[in-house]
């Protein structure tokens, strides 16, 4: 074999190597996505547990929450209210930060309709509606017109 010949199929060789190269990385990017997404979602859960142990053992949030459903907001006293009302604003935060890792990718459309879902259900709630207004206008500005959009449907029924 002439050195012309092998000098052909060893470059056929190496085009050969370095896509089997790039394929492999394509694969390793893909699992390192798919390991930062499921990071993301254990971390949002986690984060959701520990709010919703940490509110449901709070009996005066818990009294200004039921008094608030049942329209008697009247009813609230200043220390129910500031129980509830920073509880709120933690789970604000749990939904900025939710919508936040959906804008940027690592949270599906599927699960983010979902949490868009409890988001707009926790908007029908006087007090939560409260927190979320107040603090709408702090917000970054893609989360602001989710917010606002929930907020007009929320309205319109």
């Amino acid at each position: 074999m002439d050195t012309a010949r092998l000098n052909d199929w060893m470059q056929i060789v190496g085009i050969f190597s370095l896509v089997a190269s790039l394929v492999f990385v394509g694969v390793q990017l893909r699992q390192e996505h798919e390991i930062s997404m499921a990071q993301a979602y254990q971390g949002r859960a986690a984060i959701s547990a520990e709010w919703a142990v940490e509110y449901s053992s709070n009996d005066i949030a818990l009294s200004a929450h039921r008094k608030a459903a049942e329209g008697n907001m009247d009813a609230v006293t200043p220390a129910e209210y500031d129980a509830a009302f920073w509880a709120q604003v933690a789970l604000y935060n749990i939904f900025d930060n939710t919508h936040y890792q959906y804008v940027n990718g690592y949270v599906s459309d599927e699960l983010w309709s979902m949490v868009r879902g409890n988001l707009k259900h926790n908007m029908t709630h006087p007090l939560s509606r409260e927190v979320f207004d107040t603090f709408r206008d702090r917000s970054r500005p893609s989360f602001r017109e989710v917010l606002l959009e929930i907020g007009a449907e929320i309205d319109a029924n």
